[in-house]
């Protein structure tokens, strides 16, 4: 998928306050989150390349001459398979513990979220195309391409069959204000509307079509049995590099 698999992580460390005149009555917990941060900075060469660790001090303390009892890291940590996430994932909570005993303080680590890569069927891909051309859709590319997947729904498309609709609603790149101007434009009207429409299409076709259904039943659990095998075979890849087995 386009986002990578992600676990989407909070670490919140918990210190003592104190006044910075008496800072040794404190127990710092932005001095811990920093050493964090920077901790997972020097892991960065530890992980191969394809590892993206995005993060944030979203809280810090609250007053310049108060030692901050709480502070807090937020993290997206991505890698394109969940095998190797989970040993990324591991390293980096590992730096967390070493820094809140380094400082004296507590560190909670909360898993608030996550994706995961889910399973693409080629049939409703092919399906929503068709529909899109019906509708005129703007900018479609009738060159072949990699398979869409459900890029927001991610694994739940692992045992319920799913397809992504998206259709060009603005030339901004994706997280911009120009996009997000777009959308309250005739442009972005648009693409709503499109999307919409393709989408009651491709229910309507699928619940009146017996066919179509036990074709898309039929790719879905072939695709599910192989995405099975991918994922063993990344336990077996990666057994002798960071220790995991497919036990």
């Amino acid at each position: 998928v386009c986002c990578l698999n992600i676990n989407e992580m909070k670490y919140i460390f918990e210190g003592r306050p104190a006044h910075q005149r008496s800072s040794w009555d404190g127990r710092n917990a932005l001095s811990a989150a920093v050493q964090f941060y920077t901790s997972v900075d020097h892991l960065r060469p530890t992980f191969r390349p394809e590892a993206v660790i995005q993060g944030v001090i979203p809280e810090g303390g609250v007053a310049p001459n108060v030692v901050p009892d709480r502070a807090v890291v937020d993290y997206y940590i991505r890698y394109p398979d969940e095998v190797y996430l989970a040993h990324m994932d591991a390293m980096i909570a590992n730096a967390a513990r070493a820094a809140a005993l380094a400082t004296g303080t507590k560190v909670t680590i909360e898993h608030y979220g996550e994706y995961r890569d889910g399973i693409t069927v080629g049939t409703l891909e092919e399906l929503v195309f068709a529909y899109a051309q019906q509708f005129d859709a703007p900018e479609i590319n009738p060159e072949p391409q990699r398979p869409a997947g459900y890029e927001e729904t991610g694994f739940v498309t692992r045992k319920i069959p799913g397809v992504g609709i998206s259709v060009y609603s603005s030339p901004a790149p994706g997280h911009s204000y120009e996009r997000w101007l777009d959308s309250m434009k005739d442009v972005g009207h648009n693409g709503f509307l499109l999307d919409a429409k393709i989408m009651a299409a491709v229910l309507y076709h699928y619940i009146t079509d017996d066919d179509l259904r036990k074709t898309i039943k039929k790719e879905h659990e072939t695709m599910a049995a192989l995405f099975k095998d991918y994922i063993d075979a990344l336990h077996e890849a990666y057994e002798d590099e960071i220790g995991v087995s497919r036990e």
